[in-house]
């Protein structure tokens, strides 16, 4: 009997760690080169994932992406469904909507100043296959190519181009805990096409993926269009399974609530700097007629 207990318990002991815990820690890396790019812009992430619970810390950000900002992370509680963008040095937090953020553009819409058409859009997996082992993980790989147009008309000119996307995924499915999808769930912007695309998107993620690489060719529709290519490039650096303290999640309870882009906000940068806008003309100029009414 004692062997049994003895042996039991020994079994117990040589259970992996990643059955036993019940979160994860990962850190990644983001490194975009492009025809049109004088360097390669970088984000480095820091995340940690419990259930549906997620925080990921942007530790460095690229000249591309000021509004990130180092040290500002990303919060869910509910698997993505909602994601507050903190910032710990001002102790403020703000929903992350895009249809907020790119709400302003809705008056160019509603006034013809402004449109957007996506059309021979096509999504088809070209190739699926078992990966290698990446950090202790059996991993699938998927090859994609996606297509589409893509036409903008903004004040009477217009601009089309011709995308094609290849997608190399590298995934764990066993990876399911809903706190994964914080960052890969699409963001609704209010813009059928762009929302098109973006499903699109998601459905080509099973899983957790440990790396990915995304080439974008950008064609002009023109007979002399110009032509683009961007290589992005995602890879899990480090990844362990542990467990994760609740207080990881939590939202200090003073930090101030703001709206991610407030239209008092912008009143407020209109009246004080509106000689300056003024001076630039264009599109800012339009669109504060169109604000008041005047256009």
């Amino acid at each position: 009997m004692r062997r049994v207990i003895a042996l039991s318990l020994l079994g117990l002991c040589l259970v992996p760690a990643a059955w036993a815990a019940k979160g994860f820690h990962y850190v990644a890396d983001t490194v975009t080169t492009g025809t049109k790019m004088k360097e390669a812009d970088r984000i480095r992430v820091e995340g940690w994932v419990e259930g549906p619970n997620a925080k990921i810390v942007f530790l460095e950000v690229g000249e591309a992406n000021p509004f990130l900002g180092e040290g500002k992370y990303i919060l869910t509680h509910d698997g993505g469904e909602t994601l507050y963008l903190v910032d710990p040095k001002e102790n403020t937090h703000a929903k992350f909507d895009l249809s907020e953020v790119l709400g302003f553009a809705g008056a160019f819409m509603d006034s013809g100043l402004f449109d957007m058409d996506v059309s021979n859009h096509s999504i088809e997996l070209l190739e699926k296959r078992d990966g290698p082992r990446m950090h202790g993980y059996d991993t699938e790989y998927r090859r994609y190519r996606t297509s589409y147009d893509l036409e903008i008309k903004i004040m009477g000119m217009k601009r089309g181009d011709h995308y094609v996307m290849e997608n190399e995924i590298w995934s764990a499915e066993t990876l399911d805990a809903t706190g994964f999808q914080a960052w890969m769930r699409p963001r609704k912007t209010g813009f059928e096409a762009i929302d098109t695309l973006m499903e699109g998107e998601l459905q080509k993620v099973h899983g957790f993926p440990f790396k990915s690489v995304t080439t974008t060719r950008t064609q002009g529709t023109k007979k002399k269009g110009r032509t683009m290519e961007t290589i992005s490039t995602t890879e899990v650096i480090e990844f362990e399974a542990l467990n994760v303290a609740d207080s990881t999640f939590a939202l200090s309870p003073d930090s101030q609530e703001i709206s991610l882009i407030g239209l008092g906000a912008m009143e407020a940068r209109d009246s004080e700097d509106g000689p300056k806008d003024e001076e630039k003309g264009g599109l800012m100029k339009r669109f504060r007629k169109i604000r008041k009414g005047d256009g």
